[in-house]
């Protein structure tokens, strides 16, 4: 060990108290490796006083900082900016250290810097580490402003930040990598984030995360008086309402979204909607049915004010029946009908409890109901939703019949009746009982009908009789 200062205690104010100092750099040791651990002297602390020593082997030559030359303070100052960002890194992934490395490279003052020469190779060693002076207050962080010294081998880094439709990307949140430790970093109200001294040839990386996985990554390679710029989509949310025909929310369904020429699958919440982020402003989202993807529409994104509504065409289905009541309202069962579903006819018998039953048909199909036996008894339903009981009543046949009967009541077969019913004429012949019978649909209740009976004339009636004389005699 190569001793360098003594520390009266009262002094300084140990920023970790009540931690131990030597035994939190011992929990150190194991942490970060020897190039690691080497930039922190040892404590060794006395009731009093407090040592500090630097971890080598051998004798060694202890200077401020400020002693150094020119060339070989810009080395030095590379090599505490290197070996910070990796401890931070490295620390702040570790729970129980994590909370120190903010106090960690605090020292009183400037003096605390010091530089070891050991070998002919000069290596920087912090004392007073986590410490703040008890005795001088000040706002000035000795080591961030050795760090921000100008150096021939750096460059002031300033980048400006831009958002694809043109607008200044400020007070936009970002990260930043350098020397392999991440930070997390916001731009100013003009857009702009000053990063400080940046070793020329070194690399900085500037990008966001979503889903935790980094995006819109920007690489930069720092040059003397070289610009950086930054162009971050403008990003936003959006929400989707998907509806049917009637207007109705759909929970559960299945819609595609494309972004960005990436397509990917979606499934609404209970109340029909997507909810949506990360949306680019003056971007398309084309939103497809995942069940219908011929069923599609674009919509432009904006800044503001996406509330999209998506409607689909969903065919819903009910179940239906058919009960027949007759003349007297009671279920008619074992009678027959015609029933066209959709543009499809088909027969059917109605059960013992005068019912046919239909299944599910679609909601707004057409029903069309004809009693078999009477074509002129006929409906037309529309199915709804919910259970649809469609009443279909038999109309009791209608008809005009004539009989006719001599003189003598005797019956009169064969005898060719005309009716005529709004100037048209339709003939029948009775039958043998003398009847003939014309169906009521050849024309309306309560209209005049005119019968014209085609009585036989009296020569035939004697032919008639000779005949059946002689058909007498024969026999």
């Amino acid at each position: 060990m190569l001793y360098i200062s003594e520390t009266k205690n009262k002094s300084v104010n140990f920023l970790l108290h009540p931690l131990n100092y030597t035994q939190f750099y011992h929990k150190l040791k194991t942490v970060l490796d020897d190039q690691e651990i080497q930039i922190f002297a040892k404590p060794d602390v006395n009731p009093d006083t407090t040592s500090w020593l630097a971890d080598v082997k051998g004798p060694g030559k202890v200077v401020d900082f400020e002693q150094l030359p020119s060339e070989e303070k810009d080395n030095m100052a590379d090599h505490l900016e290197q070996f910070k960002d990796r401890i931070v890194a490295k620390l702040s992934g570790i729970k129980e250290l994590a909370p120190a490395v903010k106090h960690l490279f605090t020292v009183p003052d400037a003096n605390d810097i010091k530089a070891v020469q050991q070998n002919d190779v000069w290596f920087p060693v912090l004392i007073q580490w986590a410490c703040t002076s008890n005795n001088v207050t000040s706002n000035i962080d000795p080591l961030s402003t050795l760090l921000f010294r100008p150096r021939n081998n750096t460059d002031f880094v300033s980048i400006n930040f831009m958002y694809t439709n043109g607008d200044i990307a400020a007070g936009k949140e970002f990260y930043i990598e350098y020397n392999g430790r991440e930070s997390r970093e916001k731009t100013n109200a003009e857009g702009v984030y000053n990063r400080g001294r940046c070793k020329l040839g070194s690399t900085l990386l500037v990008y966001d995360k979503l889903n935790n996985d980094r995006v819109y990554i920007h690489d930069f390679n720092v040059a003397k008086g070289a610009r950086y710029l930054v162009n971050f989509p403008l990003l936003t949310g959006a929400t989707v309402t998907v509806i049917d025909q009637n207007k109705r929310p759909l929970p559960g369904e299945r819609i595609l979204l494309t972004t960005n020429g990436e397509e990917v699958e979606y499934s609404t919440n209970e109340a029909g909607m997507l909810i949506l982020d990360n949306l680019e402003v003056g971007k398309e989202l084309l939103i497809r049915d995942g069940s219908n993807t011929a069923d599609a529409r674009k919509y432009m994104i904006n800044r503001e004010g996406n509330e999209l509504v998506f409607q689909v065409n969903r065919n819903q289905f009910a179940p239906a029946k058919i009960t027949v009541i007759n003349s007297r309202n009671e279920n008619e069962a074992g009678h027959e009908l015609l029933v066209e579903i959709d543009g499809v006819q088909g027969e059917y018998m109605t059960n013992a409890g005068g019912e046919i039953g239909l299944g599910k048909l679609r909601v707004d199909s057409q029903v069309k109901v004809t009693n078999k036996s009477d074509s002129t008894n006929t409906a037309v339903y529309t199915v709804a939703e919910g259970d649809n009981d469609f009443i279909f009543k038999l109309v009791p046949s209608k008809e005009v019949k004539v009989r006719l009967v001599d003189g003598k009541n005797r019956v009169m077969p064969g005898i060719k009746v005309d009716f005529t019913y709004n100037g048209a004429t339709q003939s029948l012949v009775t039958n043998d009982a003398g009847v003939c019978v014309m169906p009521h649909s050849s024309f309306i209740d309560r209209e005049k009908v005119k019968v014209f009976i085609h009585m036989p004339s009296r020569k035939v009636k004697k032919e008639k009789k000779e005949k059946v004389k002689e058909e007498k005699k024969k026999d």
